[in-house]
């Protein structure tokens, strides 16, 4: 097939409610669970919608697909309110056999500061968030959630006012006892960190590692990766935050991005590094308080099967500062994916990536979807 594409498509105002911004005054980061040409053998574009067989914990990439946007169905969600959302049987995802989902959950016309918990319906809910915001603002973040009763998840809306939510899927990961390495289980979310209670603030320069095997319902041992929802909040000046593998050299690159006083979060796929530990690295010269908690987690080992997870050190494919090439307005531009940064150049499905824009004119957003596919009706960064 060659090489394997994705296409970066920007906005000249986004879809989300529009609220200008100084040029370059903020930098928005999410990772996102891509849907890819599925490279099996002749497979062409043409027959990208079928889905090989699947051990339980691979993972099933989508065209990304809207389930869910309160402003045209069902109203916002009101302070202290809780919506299930059945997100099996739609978006292409099946009616069964479904472990966890892949999501990207945006908020917009937010009337109060606020945050939004999705957690399995059917269970208690966790003490995490996946969103938090102000007033008025329009944010998205990418979500890994296990599947509850009925096919649905639940979206907590904690704040006093009231927020619009859409939800776009990418994927889904096959339920079943997981055995193959690669596997992803999917945990009920919870907090393994939390420096406000627990070892202070990260200073200015400053690297603090975290155990996360043996921790928060991942096992002590036979663990690749994790996936962690991470938070910084009470920010006293710019900077950026690095997850990486402790052990490894920190790699040239930013999971999260901040003006001060901000409180952002991203979703980390991250490979775990020496004793089942990653490294937090804070750049800014100022403070942040540092939240994380953890969703799942892929079994160590060779991976031979289809549609199972192979974590890389994260490597930087793309900055479009280095050629003064920023994307223009409403402009499509494709990105080799395959057979860079370590990805193989076959044989492979999706890829997760962390994207960020920075140096913004105008308000828009940003949509990354596969290659010689149309654009989705979906974004996955808002500014």
């Amino acid at each position: 097939m060659g090489e394997m594409d994705v296409e970066v498509l920007t906005m000249g105002r986004r879809r989300l409610g529009h609220r200008r911004i100084a040029a370059g005054a903020r930098r928005w980061t999410a990772v996102i669970s891509l849907c890819l040409v599925m490279c099996v053998g002749n497979l062409t574009p043409i027959a990208r919608a079928v889905v090989p067989t699947v051990d339980p914990g691979g993972f099933v990439a989508l065209p990304p697909s809207r389930l869910l946007d309160t402003r045209t169905t069902g109203a916002p969600i009101g302070s202290d309110q809780t919506r299930p959302l059945t997100v099996t049987g739609v978006g292409g995802v099946p009616s069964t056999g479904v472990g966890a989902v892949v999501l990207n959950v945006t908020v917009t016309q937010t009337t109060g500061p606020g945050y939004l918990t999705v957690s399995p319906t059917g269970t208690s809910r966790p003490l995490v968030s996946n969103l938090n915001w102000w007033t008025g603002t329009t944010i998205p973040n990418a979500v890994t959630v296990k599947v509850g009763t009925g096919g649905m998840v639940d979206l907590y809306q904690s704040g006093p006012g009231s927020a619009q939510v859409i939800v776009d899927v990418s994927g889904y990961y096959v339920d079943g006892a997981v055995s193959d390495p690669g596997g992803f289980n999917s945990i009920a979310p919870a907090r393994i960190l939390d420096t406000r209670t627990t070892g202070g603030k990260l200073g200015s320069d400053t690297t603090r590692d975290l155990q996360v095997t043996g921790n928060g319902g991942v096992p002590a041992s036979n663990v690749s990766a994790v996936v962690l929802n991470v938070t910084v909040t009470e920010t006293t000046y710019y900077g950026y935050l690095t997850v990486y593998p402790t052990g490894t050299t920190r790699p040239t690159t930013s999971n999260l991005n901040w003006t001060p006083g901000l409180t952002i979060p991203n979703l980390v796929t991250v490979k775990v590094g020496d004793t089942g530990k990653v490294s937090l690295y804070q750049s800014g010269p100022g403070t942040a308080q540092v939240i994380v908690d953890v969703a799942g987690y892929f079994l160590d080992g060779a991976v031979t099967q289809l549609g199972m997870y192979v974590p890389l050190s994260p490597t930087r494919i793309l900055d479009t500062r280095n050629n003064a090439n920023p994307l223009r307005a409403y402009e499509d531009r494709q990105l080799i994916v395959a057979g860079t940064g370590g990805v193989p150049a076959t044989g492979v499905g999706a890829v997760v990536m962390n994207t960020t824009v920075t140096q913004t004119g105008m308000a828009g957003y940003l949509t990354v979807h596969p290659g010689y596919s149309p654009a989705p009706l979906a974004s996955n960064l808002n500014w």
